[in-house]
């Protein structure tokens, strides 16, 4: 890796970190997440974050989270691993700890006043999409593979909850998102809702992320954040219903919508091959369209392995 700590030392903070002598910790560190980051929620509820001094801030997007990681104002962020190639292309300080899920939450949604049930019938319409997030990439991925002339589409750059508005208000005639605004999307336009099947097979990573160069004092807290969420995926693997009642109240998502989501992710903390795989395929992808410059860089110099290690080892499959 490119930050060598040995591994005894890593236990040696970790404990630092969890048992900090009494009382709750207060490490300043702070991850900012969307509502994706099941995961991270439930371990905040379920008080695996205290010790730590771990702080949970929401935020609209894995762009922003992204943003700010870089900037400084969160010490780490989540979002799709999409993201994290995107920022990393254009400011390459960007690591990722850690996996959350696998995750099958996007999709493309049209107003079927205004757009036929057939992909190329988007051709000469709007589009709005968040630009450098999943969306962006799973949305030109569907138009590429059922024969649509991507020119011929005018996409609509907006953040996630603006696309909300810009569909159920006519000003676009389609929106390519993820939860939880598909669903407000679905409640705006009622029988008006027409669904495309856009991700498909296809799903991607939700991740845990921040700068590569963390001081001692950030990895420690980067530890027993992850040695939280652990926890909090035992907990979800052994009581699915619980934790989806836990989360449909802290997160204020009704029961049956909660039940509906939650099969949409494959919830496991680790770092999986396919992850640098898929980096590597959206960076090419990228590079491609114009939108980044190459080459492609390596993604293994992205992936901070150490802190999961410490956490678990076997939790790390990637060939390095």
């Amino acid at each position: 890796m490119r930050h060598p700590i040995i591994v005894a030392i890593f236990f040696t903070i970790l404990l630092i970190a969890i048992h900090p002598g009494g009382g709750r910790a207060d490490s300043g560190f702070t991850v900012g997440t969307s509502r994706t980051a099941l995961l991270i929620w439930l371990a905040e509820a379920n008080g695996y974050l205290d010790d730590a001094g771990v702080h949970v801030e929401e935020i609209t997007s894995g762009v922003e989270g992204a943003r700010r990681v870089v900037s400084g104002s969160l010490t780490a962020g989540t979002s799709s691993e999409f993201a994290v190639v995107s920022r990393i292309m254009e400011d390459p300080v960007l690591c990722i700890y850690a996996s959350l899920s696998a995750s099958r939450t996007t999709r493309l949604i049209s107003r079927s006043d205004r757009v036929g049930p057939n992909a190329t019938d988007l051709e000469g319409h709007r589009v709005a999409v968040t630009p450098n997030g999943v969306g962006q990439y799973f949305l030109s991925q569907y138009f590429l593979l059922n024969g649509v002339d991507e020119q011929a589409v005018e996409i609509v750059p907006a953040g996630p909850y603006e696309t909300v508005a810009l569909v159920t208000e006519g000003v676009a005639d389609a929106a390519m998102t993820w939860e939880p605004h598909v669903s407000r999307i679905r409640e705006a336009l009622g029988d008006l809702t027409q669904e495309y099947p856009d991700q498909s097979d296809q799903y991607y990573h939700f991740v845990i992320h921040g700068r590569c160069d963390q001081t001692e004092e950030e990895t420690a807290a980067m530890i027993a954040l992850l040695d939280g969420v652990r926890r909090a995926d035992i907990f979800a693997q052994n009581n699915p219903d619980v934790a989806q009642q836990i989360l449909s109240e802290r997160l204020s998502i009704p029961a049956e919508d909660m039940a509906r989501l939650w099969p949409q992710h494959s919830l496991r903390v680790s770092l999986p091959q396919d992850l640098v795989i898929a980096m590597e395929a959206e960076a090419d992808w990228r590079i491609s369209v114009g939108a980044s410059e190459g080459p492609v860089p390596n993604m293994l110099n992205h992936i901070a392995s150490g802190p999961l290690r410490a956490v678990d080892e076997t939790l790390v499959r990637i060939v390095e």
